[in-house]
């Protein structure tokens, strides 16, 4: 490893840049050799991976995550690399032709829209939040356990460029479960 930056008693200490051999380059602040403080991680092409804050090496605080070719990934809160507390995870951009369930083509869109924005812990919706379909759409809100639907929580179906209520009620581990109303088209109750 490169090291350019301040030291003091033979560690790294303060500001300064970390080279790896891998090509992964640290700017920022640095405290008893650990990233720690503000900084930002590039990939091995010269764009950003990580910006924010870090704590013995570990991105944890506010931050923000970037996908290879630049794009932001995710933007808010770590706990030792992972996504914990408040944050938004973005689809990864990319041009998309949308069509329904029969396969018509709908329309085209730039993704890069939001997937889901809420609580996190230990890298997985865990909380309140909300998910997205892929053109923006909102899809489900409501309560989430590790990564799944679990609680209270409304169900919309994506239908041409419009959101429809589907389902509103209970679920449990990604499944519709207890107590719930689905509805037609119309909007009118189906079945409670």
């Amino acid at each position: 490893a490169q090291y350019e930056g301040e030291m003091m008693r033979d560690k790294r200490e303060g500001k300064g840049k970390l080279s790896l051999p891998s090509g992964t380059v640290y700017e920022g602040e640095f405290k008893q050799n650990f990233c720690h403080g503000e900084g930002i991680q590039f990939w091995t092409n010269g764009k950003k991976r990580y910006e924010g804050q870090w704590v013995k090496g570990c991105w944890h605080g506010k931050g923000k995550e970037f996908c290879f070719d630049g794009s932001l990934r995710y933007e808010g809160e770590f706990n030792e690399n992972c996504y914990d507390g408040e944050g938004i995870k973005f689809w990864k951009k990319r041009f998309c032709t949308l069509k329904d369930s029969r396969g018509c083509w709908v329309a085209e869109v730039w993704c890069g829209e939001k997937e889901y924005e809420g609580q996190w812990r230990m890298g997985k919706m865990h909380g309140e939040g909300k998910k997205f379909w892929i053109d923006g759409i909102l899809r489900y809100k409501g309560q989430f356990k590790e990564g799944l639907l679990d609680g209270e929580a409304t169900e919309w179906a994506s239908c041409w460029l419009n959101a429809m209520k589907c389902y509103e009620g209970q679920w449990r581990k990604g499944r519709w479960h207890g107590k719930g109303k689905t509805f037609w088209r119309n909007g009118a109750v189906k079945f409670e």
